[in-house]
């Protein structure tokens, strides 16, 4: 491993932007009228309750092998520094200062205090191009938010903003630019384990990264509106940095038992640092989530042969951009469901339960699967539109088809029993029945009619609590008129026709 000699972290080059402020309001346009905000101060730590505004999103390939996301939408990190703040002293109106800073973006603001100062993260999601136009317009955005605001909360205290690996300082009445920074001081994560955690259960995280055991490097969990630090044991050669990769142990309280959630695990040295999702919930979910870590590291090692010098301007892979994507989004649907209040879960798109469905179907995962069906349900109860619209996205990814095309009987089996009580009696309903037709008039039975080597598929889809797989397998025609039975005939697969006829013969005969 290479030395390089250490420079303090916040050292760094500024530009010579510097933009003097009037006190005064001036004729200067207001940001607009505020939402009450829903922070509250509990125990001596500041706390707020997650907000989100609508979500706006391409919808996905309806065909089903694609799981693809928008490439254009990515979590991020915003870091608000307020020096000398009084908790009990913010203004009602702050949330929605900042989310309308934000051009109201979609965004969830988690708060906590250190020594010193209140540190306000701010993690949101909203398209590529308005990340480039916040960071491009980074000083401009702060004049405006000191300018426009109808308080003197952002005018009177000194205060910072981070955005990526640009900083803009507030002070006196002038504004600072600072964006070329020393990178390779820079903490960074490019891993962390396990992704997914059991609530309830203390776990200890192994991160690995970058530039971790620089002096004065500081490793917090922000979860819930609250936050645990440690600081990293410093490089054994003062003085110096290893310039590759390291692990840190980190060790995590476990959350609230038997709840679904999200925490981040973030490094920090100065003003520069770096974050990481981790998902919160049962020990089955957890499980099937960890088989990402595995991509992860494989992106980890190809990152290793991308020379020095271009690091830090490389584009992400895109199976890491995939992993980290999919674990923001699980991570915002699963916060809004610890909510009092159920409009968090009602504004989380039906495109973003698409993409998230479609994702854990085609990597076989039940567990997963059955838990955002069951947090869909609840949604839909609602009101009927909802409830529409999640019928024709559900429709739309056609689960059982995906696990039959899979050949996952596990998942066949989850799919076809998975029912909901409706009416006054609690009659089950089963939304996924075998003989649901699709594009074409295809069914599943169809389906696994024409694959080679599916009996077991055609054995589980024979097996619905309804019966209906048996009494339509010579009867559901597709467009063409033609029933799973005449596609076994026309694929040579006469083997499934004769176990729906033994299977036939065994019900009649009792």
């Amino acid at each position: 491993m290479e030395l390089v000699k250490y420079a303090p972290v916040s050292e760094f080059q500024e530009d010579n932007a510097t933009v003097e402020l009037s006190t005064s309001h001036g004729g200067s346009v207001p940001l607009g009228l505020f939402k009450e905000s829903e922070m509250r101060v509990e125990n001596g730590a500041v706390q707020s309750v997650l907000h989100r505004t609508h979500y706006k999103s391409s919808s996905l390939d309806h065909s089903p092998s694609s799981s693809n996301s928008d490439a254009q939408d990515r979590t991020g990190r915003i870091i608000v520094k307020l020096f000398g703040k009084d908790p009990s002293s913010f203004p009602d109106t702050l949330r929605a200062q900042v989310l309308n800073w934000l051009s109201n973006s979609p965004s969830d603001m988690e708060s906590y205090i250190r020594p010193g100062c209140v540190v306000l993260s701010i993690y949101v999601s909203m398209p590529l191009v308005a990340w480039e136009e916040l960071e491009n317009d980074l000083l401009q955005r702060v004049t405006s938010l000191v300018q426009h605001s109808d308080t003197d909360f952002w005018r009177n205290r000194r205060f910072l903003v981070c955005a990526n690996r640009q900083l803009v300082s507030y002070k006196d009445g002038k504004i600072r630019l600072s964006k070329t920074w020393r990178a390779w001081s820079a903490p960074e994560l490019t891993s962390v384990s396990p992704i997914a955690v059991v609530s309830g259960q203390e776990t200890s995280f192994f991160l690995k990264g970058h530039n971790l055991t620089v002096p004065g490097t500081k490793i917090h969990c922000t979860y819930m509106g609250k936050y645990v630090s440690k600081e990293v044991l410093c490089s054994a050669y003062p003085g110096t940095i290893y310039d590759d990769s390291c692990i840190e142990r980190f060790e995590f309280p476990g959350g609230y038992p038997k709840s679904l959630g999200r925490c981040f695990i973030e490094v920090e040295n100065g003003f520069m640092g770096d974050s990481f999702p981790v998902i919160i919930a049962d020990a089955g979910i957890c499980q099937e989530l960890r088989v990402l870590e595995s991509d992860l590291e494989e992106d980890v090692q190809t990152v290793g042969v991308i020379p020095e010098e271009q690091v830090h301007i490389s584009v992400q892979s895109s199976s890491r951009e995939n992993v980290l994507h999919f674990l923001n989004e699980l991570g915002w649907l699963f916060q809004s469901t610890q909510m009092s209040s159920s409009l968090p879960l009602l504004d989380f798109s039906i495109t973003r339960f698409k993409y998230l469905i479609t994702f854990s179907v085609e990597r076989d995962w039940c567990t997963l699967i059955k838990t955002l069906l069951d947090i869909l349900v609840e949604r839909s109860l609602s009101n009927d539109a909802l409830k529409h619209e999640s019928l024709i996205m559900l429709s739309e990814i056609d689960l059982l088809s995906r696990a039959v095309k899979r050949k996952s009987k596990t998942m066949v089996d989850l799919v076809l029993h998975y029912s909901i009580s409706h009416g006054k009696d609690a009659k089950k309903l089963y939304l996924f029945p075998p003989n649901m037709a699709g594009l074409g008039g295809v069914t599943p039975l169809h389906m696994a009619a024409s694959m080679q080597d599916s009996e077991d598929m055609v054995d589980a889809l024979t097996n619905d609590p309804q019966e209906m797989g048996l009494k339509c397998w010579n009867s559901v025609l597709d467009d063409n008129d033609h029933s799973p039975y005449m596609y076994a005939t026309l694929g040579n697969n006469i083997s499934y026709n004769r176990l729906v006829a033994r299977k036939l013969a065994d019900r009649t005969n009792g």
